[in-house]
C-alpha cells in the first residue's frame, strides 16, 4: 500500500511538472529609466504609462498566448547607471529595452546593446548623433535636426531677432546638440549660457544676470522641468519681460505647480499634444487617473506608446527574433493613443511637433509648427 502511494506521488509530481513545462514562458521586456536621480519624477510618470500597457496585454491574453514579463531597472540618471542597467537587462534574458529617459543615457549603452541585437524602443534619445544608423535603435521622438528647424520657424514666424539658450550639460548629446544646429540655422543673434545641475544651482543669480546682460527678447530653455520652473521665476523676479521656449523635456504637471504664475504665457514646441479627440487617448487618461492617481502627461503617454509599438512587432514574430523585429517595425505602419508612427530605413521617425502655451496654469494646444 505503501509502495502504491509514493508511485502514486511520483506519476502526480510529474504530471504537474508536465504541465508547467507546457505552460508558454513569458516574453521579457526591459525599461530603464532615471527613478532616483534628478529625472526621478518623469521616471515614474515613463513607468506607469508602460506599465498600464503591459497590464492591458496581459489581461487581454498576452501576445500570441505569452504574457509580457516587464523587468525595471533604475539608471538613476546617471552615465554609468544606464550601462550597468542594460547589463543587468541583458543578463534577465529581455528581447527588447524601452528607454533610457535622455540622449546622453541612451548613447552610453547603444553600442553595447546594438552589437548584442537587443532592441531598443526609447521616446526621448532625439539626439542626432543616433541618426541614420542601420542597427537596433527604434526611436518615437522626432530628432534634433527637425526639432531645430522647427524652432528656428516658430522665432523666425514671431519676429524675435536675439535669443539666448539656458543650455543644460548634464544632457548635453541632446542640448548641445539641438543648440548647434539651431545657431547654425537661425538667421538672428542666439547666444547660450551653460549651466549644469550638479555644480550651478547655488550661483544662479551670475546665470540670471548673464542672461540678462545679453538683452534677450525669448529665453530659450533647454532644460528639464525643475531647471526650467526655477529659471523662470528668477528671470521674472530679476525683472526679465520677455518670453520663454521650452521644449518637451519641461512638459510635466510639475512645470506649472513648482514654476507658480511665472510658467504664465511660457510656450513649448513638443511631438506629444496636451489633447486628442480619439477614443483611444480618452479612455487612457481616464485609466491613467483610475491606476496611478494623476493626470494623462506627454511622459506617460509616451510610455504607453513604446509598448504599442513593440507589442504589434512581438506579434509579428512569436521567436521574439530580433532580426525578425526589426524587419517587422521597419515594414508597418503603427497606430498608437498619440497617432500613426512609421520608421524609416534606419528606426527613425517623422512626427508633428505642437505649439502648447500655459495659459491660466494649463497646458494648451495652439496647433501645429511646419519646419
Amino acid at each position: 500500500m505503501f509502495k502504491r502511494w509514493v508511485w502514486l506521488g511520483i506519476v502526480g509530481l510529474f504530471s504537474l511538472w508536465g504541465c508547467q513545462s507546457l505552460q508558454p514562458q513569458p516574453i521579457k521586456i526591459g525599461l530603464a529609466i532615471d527613478l532616483s536621480g534628478s529625472g526621478g519624477v518623469v521616471g515614474e510618470y515613463i513607468r506607469n504609462g508602460v506599465m498600464l500597457a503591459v497590464r492591458e496585454i496581459n489581461e487581454a491574453g498576452g501576445i500570441n498566448g505569452r504574457r509580457l514579463k516587464l523587468i525595471i531597472q533604475d539608471d538613476a540618471g546617471t552615465h554609468q547607471g544606464a550601462l550597468t542597467a542594460d547589463q543587468r537587462l541583458v543578463s534577465q534574458g529581455v528581447v527588447a529595452i524601452l528607454g533610457h529617459s535622455t540622449s546622453s543615457t541612451t548613447l552610453v549603452g547603444h553600442s553595447y546593446l546594438s552589437s548584442r541585437k537587443i532592441l531598443e524602443i526609447t521616446a526621448y534619445a532625439t539626439t542626432s548623433e543616433l541618426s541614420g544608423r542601420d542597427d537596433f535603435l527604434f526611436r518615437t521622438c522626432v530628432d534634433t535636426r527637425l526639432y531645430a528647424r522647427v524652432i528656428a520657424r516658430y522665432l523666425k514666424d514671431r519676429g524675435y531677432h536675439r535669443v539666448v539658450t539656458l543650455l543644460d550639460v548634464g544632457n548635453f548629446a541632446y542640448s548641445l546638440d539641438l543648440y548647434r544646429y539651431l545657431a547654425t540655422i537661425f538667421p538672428g543673434t542666439i547666444d547660450f549660457v551653460r549651466y549644469h545641475p550638479a555644480k550651478d544651482r547655488s550661483r544662479y543669480k551670475s546665470l540670471v544676470e548673464r542672461i540678462l546682460s545679453l538683452r534677450p527678447e525669448v529665453v530659450f530653455l533647454l532644460t528639464d522641468t525643475y531647471t526650467t520652473a526655477f529659471f523662470v521665476q528668477r528671470l521674472r523676479q530679476a525683472g526679465f519681460k520677455g518670453n520663454f521656449l521650452a521644449t518637451i523635456w519641461a512638459q510635466s504637471p510639475e512645470l506649472k505647480e513648482f514654476g507658480g504664475p511665472a510658467t504664465e504665457g511660457l510656450e513649448l514646441i513638443s511631438y506629444v499634444p496636451c489633447q486628442r479627440k480619439t477614443r483611444a487617448y480618452k479612455a487612457l487618461k481616464e485609466k491613467v487617473k483610475r491606476y496611478f492617481h494623476h493626470s494623462l502627461t506627454a511622459w506617460t503617454a509616451t510610455g504607453y506608446e513604446m509598448v504599442e509599438v513593440l507589442s504589434q512587432a512581438l506579434k509579428a514574430c512569436p521567436q521574439a527574433q530580433p532580426d525578425c523585429l526589426k524587419e517587422a517595425l521597419l515594414k508597418g505602419t503603427f497606430p498608437t493613443v498619440l497617432g500613426q508612427i512609421h520608421f524609416d530605413p534606419y528606426g527613425d521617425v517623422v512626427r508633428p511637433l505642437y505649439l502648447i502655451k500655459i495659459q491660466n496654469n494649463r497646458f494648451v494646444d495652439l496647433g501645429i509648427i511646419e519646419p
